[in-house]
């Protein structure tokens, strides 16, 4: 496959919409190249990947307990505003464990005393 001749100009895009915190992906569906494109174009213009987002308080909770609940990463991510690799970092708990905790509170929601005292004691 021949290489394609990329825009003039193409590295000191990838540099700016990454300093703006695009992730890799992101950027290569916007430039129709491929992320690993965008991660080579990054270390010519010696430029990291986009800045670690420090989430507060309240955004960790709030993916604890959505991840927690089932919720898929990329959805956490949209709702907390942040990419899916960090609701990742903050899982709180193993895929298996997920699984398990949805299985359990299915029962918990099948039983309506059960039901009530989850709502009673549970964290909110």
């Amino acid at each position: 496959m021949p290489k394609r001749v990329l825009p003039e100009g193409t590295t000191e895009t990838i540099a700016r919409l990454t300093r703006e915190g695009w992730s890799a992906s992101r950027i290569a569906e916007h430039l129709d190249v491929t992320e690993r494109t965008v991660v080579r174009y990054r270390k010519r213009a010696g430029v990291a990947g986009p800045p670690r987002v420090n989430l507060r308080p309240e955004q960790i909770e709030r993916i604890e307990t959505l991840v927690g609940e089932g919720m898929p990463s990329r959805w956490v991510a949209e709702d907390v505003g942040c990419s899916a690799q960090t609701v990742k970092r903050h899982r709180p708990m193993g895929r298996a464990a997920a699984r398990e905790y949805r299985q359990e509170f299915a029962r918990i929601r099948a039983n309506p005393v059960l039901l009530d005292l989850h709502r009673e004691f549970a964290p909110r």
